[in-house]
C-alpha cells in the first residue's frame, strides 16, 4: 500500500476546506431568501408587521426618513440612521406596530426642504405600502402581495 506525502494531505485538507466554504455560502443564500438586506423585491411582510417602501423617484437624496403614530407630538428616531437613499433608490422598512395610524417626515439633502405627511395614513399589518417620493409629490399606495 503506498504512503501519502504531506502534500497528499495538503490537497486533501485545501479540498475539505473549500468544500465547506461553498457549502456555508449556498446555505447563507437560502437562508437570506428573496430580497434580502434593506432592499425591496421581498415576498411580504412577516406575520403581524406591514412594510413600508421608500421609493426615491426624485432628483435629491433622501437623509432622514421619520414614522411616528398620528397621535404623537414629536418625530421619533430617524430610520435611516446613517443611509443615505440616492435617487432612483428603493429602501424597505418593518413597521410592527401595525393596525394604526401614522404620519412621516422625508428630509432630503439641504438644497430641498422636507416633506411632512400629516394626514393619518393608516397601515394594516400584511401589506406593503409604497411611498413614492418624486420632485413634485409623495404619494402612498398599497401593493399587492
Amino acid at each position: 500500500m503506498p504512503m501519502r506525502s504531506e502534500n497528499d494531505f495538503s490537497i486533501v485538507m485545501t479540498s475539505l476546506m473549500l468544500g465547506l466554504v461553498f457549502l456555508v455560502g449556498i446555505l447563507t443564500i437560502i437562508a437570506s431568501g428573496p430580497g434580502g438586506g434593506g432592499a425591496g423585491g421581498g415576498a411580504g411582510p412577516p406575520p403581524g408587521a406591514a412594510i413600508l417602501r421608500l421609493d426615491n423617484v426624485s432628483s435629491h437624496s433622501i437623509v432622514g426618513f421619520f414614522v411616528s403614530p398620528h397621535d404623537e407630538q414629536v418625530w421619533g428616531d430617524n430610520l435611516l440612521e446613517d443611509l443615505v437613499i440616492a435617487p432612483d433608490t428603493v429602501h424597505d422598512f418593518t413597521i410592527e406596530n401595525c393596525d394604526t395610524n401614522y404620519d412621516f417626515r422625508i428630509v432630503f439633502t439641504p438644497d430641498r426642504p422636507p416633506i411632512e405627511l400629516i394626514d393619518g395614513q393608516y397601515i394594516a399589518c400584511g401589506e406593503i405600502y409604497e411611498l413614492l417620493v418624486s420632485d413634485e409629490e409623495v404619494t402612498v399606495q398599497i401593493l399587492e402581495n
